[in-house]
């Protein structure tokens, strides 16, 4: 019998405790007198509602992220919509400045923003003088059903691998049920 607890598991139990302990509640609100949460994008329900027990007393939560960035039900169980919640009833700085990508992807992502409003968090990308230079556009391409997308997919592994066969290839999914499938593919 296996007795280890899961992450999500002590998550839950921390939750309960400390909801049901006032005593407990409050001896570790004030031992974390400043709470700071990054990637706070990729929080579960859970740890945000953790992270509110612990602030509640001092009001002393910064929570850091980007909603645009979140890999909500590709590998975790966030919800993007507790973080978007605090940001707009919470004081917030935007950072909006990038130095980790070249110009035409934070400006294709710009992009994505203005076009699809609805699915993205508002938040226009600008770059310093430190980016890469990188000057190739980035492509986007549409595809009619997942087949015609796994067929574009698999002759772009073949180039890059004729190209260079050392190469080291990652494939991003939306969702963690397509793994298999692309796998198998």
């Amino acid at each position: 019998e296996n007795s280890m607890i899961d992450y999500d598991d002590m998550i839950y139990y921390a939750v309960k405790i400390l909801e049901q302990n006032s005593d407990i509640r409050s001896n570790y609100q004030d031992t974390c007198r400043f709470i700071i949460e990054d990637e706070a994008q990729d929080s579960s329900l859970m740890q945000q509602h953790l992270l509110e027990l612990l602030s509640n007393k001092h009001k002393n939560l910064i929570r850091c992220g980007d909603p645009n960035q979140s890999i909500t039900n590709t590998f975790t169980n966030a919800d993007t919509t507790g973080f978007q919640k605090f940001i707009n009833n919470n004081k917030n700085v935007k950072m909006n400045i990038s130095q980790r990508c070249a110009k035409p992807i934070y400006t294709f992502a710009n992009e994505l923003m203005k076009n699809y409003p609805n699915a993205f968090f508002e938040n226009v990308m600008q770059g310093t003088e430190f980016n890469p230079k990188e000057t190739k556009d980035v492509s986007f391409n549409k595809f009619e059903n997942e087949t015609e997308e796994k067929d574009f997919i698999l002759k772009s592994i073949k180039n890059i691998l004729k190209n260079n066969e050392n190469s080291t290839i990652a494939i991003l999914l939306r969702n963690n049920y397509q793994v298999e499938s692309y796998s198998e593919f």
